[in-house]
């Protein structure tokens, strides 16, 4: 999509700016914060974005994170069964009727 509003240079510049960010990121100390790139909104499809730290959170741990994606896994199987549980008993349901007759 940063293809439609970019030039190829802008979104070159626009990458290697974040991963310099990065790389300084993690020389400076052992926490990491999520980085977020800020584009600057002008018609100029020359100017890319810029990177920003976010340090008011910070990057959850590899356990953390293992923990946050098996817990949106089930809550998402749980919703999906829910979902096939209530449409096959509307299917049995309709077939249980016998049509209305005009």
């Amino acid at each position: 999509m940063a293809g439609k509003f970019f030039s190829r240079d802008a979104i070159i510049d626009t990458r290697r700016n974040l991963d310099r960010m990065n790389a300084i990121q993690k020389r400076q100390g052992p926490v990491p914060y999520h980085t977020h790139l800020i584009t600057c909104s002008c018609p100029d499809p020359i100017c890319g974005a810029y990177p920003r730290v976010d340090d008011t959170r910070s990057l959850p741990t590899a356990q953390q994170a293992a923990q946050t994606l098996l817990a949106h896994r089930n809550r998402r199987k749980a919703r999906l069964k829910r979902f096939n549980k209530a449409r096959l008993a509307r299917m049995h349901a309709e077939a249980a009727t016998p049509p209305a007759h005009t």
